[in-house]
């Protein structure tokens, strides 16, 4: 079969003419580039010429003593604090009030026997296994806790936890 190629359409040949034709990367421009050159090089002229700074033969040990003590200086004493009266009345009342609670027997705490006392308690953990809680014990008691007890308890729905 032939083919004519003269009377191919023009966007026919746009594709094969994109194929063979490579996109220039775009340029970009050469300033920054210089920028850090100058500027890398700036630095290390300066760190050169400071290692080639001599120390100041005058400077002794005991001239840099001497500089080196602090100097103290008194502070000044702070003024005293007026204090403003404004027609605001706390400034009296509070001081001179004080509030004492009124003692409720119900809220009063007593303990069944001295076994049962105890001023804190503190649950530290829950677990499902007792080997579980038995380290979390040692580790307690090892921090310097006394009285680190690990007890069984049974749940309304039958799981046991420790």
């Amino acid at each position: 079969m032939t083919h004519d190629y003269a009377k191919r359409s023009k966007t026919a040949q746009r594709p094969a003419a994109r194929r063979n034709s490579k996109a220039a990367p775009p340029k970009r421009p050469l300033w920054p580039a210089l920028m850090v050159i100058v500027l890398v090089a700036g630095l290390g002229y300066g760190l050169y010429q400071l290692a080639g700074v001599d120390p100041d033969p005058q400077v002794t040990q005991q001239t840099l003593q001497q500089t080196a003590t602090p100097v103290v200086k008194a502070k000044p004493k702070p003024k005293p604090v007026a204090k403003s009266d404004d027609g605001y009345k706390f400034y009296k009342l509070l001081p001179e009030s004080e509030v004492v609670p009124a003692e409720v027997e119900a809220y009063r705490s007593t303990p069944k026997s001295e076994a049962d006392y105890s001023n804190h308690l503190l649950q530290a953990g829950s677990f499902k296994r007792s080997s579980d809680a038995d380290s979390l014990r040692a580790k307690l008691l090892l921090a310097g806790l006394p009285n680190v007890t690990a007890t069984k308890a049974t749940s309304s729905s039958g799981s046991i936890w420790y």
